[in-house]
C-alpha cells in the first residue's frame, strides 16, 4: 500500500508520502475523509453498542476513529518498528485535520 516519496536528497520522506496516501484516489474510491469516517465511525458505535449491551448512546465521532487508528500504529509500532507505522499515523494525523476543518482535503 505504501508509495515512497522522495525528498530532493532522494531519502523517502514520511510526510509527503502519508499526504499522497490521504489524497486523490482515495476520494473517487470512498468517498470524502469525513463521509467514510462517519460511516466507519457508525458502525464502530452500532458494533460498540451492541456487543456491550450498552442502551444509551454511543457517539464516536470521525476525529475519534482516526485517532484510535492512530492509537492502532502505536500500538504495533511498540512491538515492532516499521516505518509503515509511522507513515499510516502521520495520515491518519493529517485526516484528523481535514475532518476538524484546518485543513482543505485535496482530490
Amino acid at each position: 500500500m505504501s508509495r515512497q516519496i522522495h525528498a530532493d536528497s532522494g531519502t523517502p520522506n514520511i510526510l509527503r508520502e502519508a499526504e499522497s496516501l490521504t489524497s486523490g484516489d482515495r476520494h473517487d474510491d470512498y468517498g470524502s475523509a469525513e463521509q467514510n469516517w462517519a460511516c466507519t465511525v457508525r458502525l464502530w458505535n452500532a458494533f460498540i453498542a451492541n456487543h456491550h449491551q450498552i442502551h444509551g448512546h454511543i457517539k464516536l465521532t470521525p476525529a475519534d476513529g482516526l485517532q484510535m487508528m492512530v492509537l492502532a500504529k502505536m500500538a504495533r509500532e511498540q512491538f515492532k518498528h516499521k516505518r509503515d507505522n509511522c507513515t499510516d499515523g502521520a495520515g491518519y494525523w493529517r485526516l484528523v485535520s481535514v475532518v476538524n476543518g484546518d485543513e482543505e482535503e485535496k482530490v
